[in-house]
């Protein structure tokens, strides 16, 4: 079997469901800003499939967390199952791999910079890295610890959440810790900037630190669009759910999406909308998927069923399908 960022091999059907209702070193690269986007979140689109492999399905307390995109494609990550989800969000085909990560790995966000998915791995306060260019499946798929430099993490449950890279031609990224907790009892978001060079990631600039309003918040998610880097905003309990932008020079936030009615609707349905991973498609979509499970450690490859749905939504421009 062979796998590529354009092809996957095990075939979903789709049910579309209509909702109604600190400083950083700036490179080039990053200073030709596009527009903000605009999406439309009154034609919101739930996607169900029906996996072939009924563990993955999502009845299943799988823990999706972290998404990227890639073209038309979606890349997520099980969280304590060790898992990547490739999803094709055209022909609607997707692929369970297994990694060789420890047990005890709390995978989380994930990015992809030309041939290699980078994935935070929260439980080790590390990365790891995955060839996802065209090469025949093994079990489990071998990964390569990248060491981070010069970054202030540990392992912890609220640990690092979040990784995007600028660009393939880039060799800049952004790593997230999801919330800090300050000493005068505030918290804070941080995020770091950092360079990928020969295998390292070494932190390059001031750490972005993000204020938040409580300790209930946390910012989960990264995602490189268009020039512009957008995160999740959550709060938990009191729910509330945004989607923002993060100015890389100040670390200053945009909201550019409020989605809390559109997300805490769809628990009538059955669906579980802790949202923990954002993504876009090349049509210019947005992409949430939810991590539909509470768990401490967990030593199963396979995860039981779920008192709620794995959510996958798609969100349209104001101006697209």
């Amino acid at each position: 079997m062979k796998r590529t960022l354009v092809c996957s091999l095990v075939l979903l059907s789709l049910q579309i469901l209509t909702l109604a209702g600190c400083r950083s070193t700036v490179g080039d690269d990053e200073r030709v800003l596009s527009p903000i986007g605009s999406w439309d979140p009154d034609r919101a689109e739930i996607l169900e499939w029906s996996s072939v492999d009924p563990a993955f399905g999502q009845d299943r307390a799988m823990e999706a967390s972290g998404l990227a995109g890639v073209g038309e494609h979606l890349l997520a990550t099980s969280e304590k199952y060790r898992r990547l989800i490739w999803i094709d969000t055209k022909t609607l085909r997707v692929e369970v791999e297994l990694l060789d990560v420890p047990g005890a790995s709390e995978l989380e966000g994930v990015t992809v910079l030309r041939n290699e998915a980078l994935i935070c791995d929260e439980a080790t306060a590390g990365v790891w890295s995955v060839d996802v260019g065209e090469t025949a499946f093994e079990s489990p798929t071998k990964v390569t610890a990248v060491p981070l430099v010069n970054v202030d993490v540990a392992a912890e449950k609220i640990g690092l959440e979040g990784i995007a890279a600028v660009g393939d031609a880039s060799e800049r990224l952004y790593v997230l810790l999801e919330r800090a907790y300050e000493d005068d009892g505030s918290c804070a978001s941080e995020i770091f900037p950092v360079l990928y060079r020969e295998g390292v990631l070494v932190a390059d600039g001031e750490t972005l630190r993000i204020p938040l309003e409580d300790c209930n918040w946390r910012l989960t998610s990264l995602e490189w669009w268009q020039g512009r880097l957008y995160a999740l905003k959550t709060r938990f309990p009191g729910e509330k759910y945004e989607v923002v932008v993060i100015d890389v020079a100040s670390g200053d936030l945009t909201r550019v999406l409020e989605i809390t009615d559109l997300l805490i609707g769809v628990r009538d349905q059955g669906w579980h909308n802790n949202v923990e991973g954002l993504a876009f498609t090349s049509d210019g979509a947005m992409w949430l998927i939810s991590d539909n499970a509470m768990t401490s450690f967990v030593n199963d490859l396979e995860p039981p069923p779920a008192e709620r749905k794995t959510l996958l939504m798609r969100i349209p421009t104001s101006t697209g399908n």
